[in-house]
């Protein structure tokens, strides 16, 4: 799997409190009629006892003043958290809005860290 850093939201970004993504601009017709291949894996295991939930969005305005939300995952406990671990959205559905982002939420985690990247396609490969 080929990670672009243009095309990470976020990468080694802490569990310990929740964040906002950079944007990412899908040009003037979004996606057109293509979904969005994503990865969202733990590159260090969670630490404390919470949660941690990925939202993605997209808008028509780069500074979202009105945000659509394309996908969200479940909230996922630490006990699950561990490296190599990946949430369940393999791929954002599409969308005629030019930005997206994603969002990450945690509670209760004071560790860890997440990479949530758009890819050429996701891999299957489990160690």
């Amino acid at each position: 799997m080929i990670i672009d850093a243009l095309n990470e939201f976020f990468a080694g970004q802490s569990l310990a409190a929740n964040a906002t993504s950079k944007v990412i601009d899908l040009g003037n017709r979004g996606t057109g009629d293509t979904c969005i291949p994503v990865v969202l894996q733990i590159t260090e295991s969670a630490v404390g006892a919470g949660t941690a939930k990925v939202t993605f969005e997209s808008s028509d305005t780069k500074a979202f003043t009105i945000a659509k939300e394309l996908a969200s995952t479940a909230a996922v406990p630490t006990a699950e958290l561990k490296t190599g671990y990946r949430f369940s959205i393999r791929s954002l559905p599409k969308t005629k809005l030019r930005w997206i982002r994603a969002k990450l939420v945690v509670t209760g985690l004071t560790g860890g860290k997440i990479e949530v990247a758009v890819v050429a396609d996701v891999d299957n490969y489990k160690d």
